[in-house]
């Protein structure tokens, strides 16, 4: 017989093959974060132009809680693209702190701005009860 040895057992098969349930899922998978990955990258907000100053150890920071401050050349305050004020920002780390998530801060200021103009932002916030406050800079190695 072509099938194989059988050997009187006419019983129907039971058991379920796994193995192209578990091949449908991984390609489902696949192309679910590729398109996943396509679609955040529409939705991420262009940066602003802002010249960052330089430092050795630039890092990122990503979190839910994430203010994403820029001070630009003209020393306009911006939440995320959204030129805005003081009363603003103190509404928006106020609905934060309700909806029990820790505000931190992410301050990305041109390196032409300034000095007072940064240090009155983060003195600003410290008083809004922002503790986490990073300051945005460019990778370059200082000489």
């Amino acid at each position: 017989m072509a099938g194989g040895i059988q050997d009187g057992d006419d019983e129907p098969i039971t058991a379920i093959n796994v193995t192209p349930l578990v091949d449908v899922v991984l390609v489902l998978l696949v192309i679910f974060m590729v398109t996943t990955e396509v679609i955040h990258e529409e939705e991420r907000p262009k940066a602003l132009a802002v010249q960052l100053p330089a430092s050795a150890s630039a890092e990122e920071m990503l979190s839910q809680g994430l203010l994403p401050l820029t001070i630009d050349r003209q020393g306009k305050l911006y939440l995320g693209q959204d030129e805005t004020t003081y009363a603003v920002l103190s509404l928006r780390i106020a609905e934060l702190k309700e909806r029990k998530i820790t505000p931190q801060a992410l301050l990305s200021a041109d390196e032409r701005v300034d000095h007072g103009t940064v240090v009155t932002l983060m003195d600003f916030l410290k008083g809004q009860n922002v503790s986490e406050i990073a300051i945005n800079t460019k990778k370059q190695a200082i000489e």
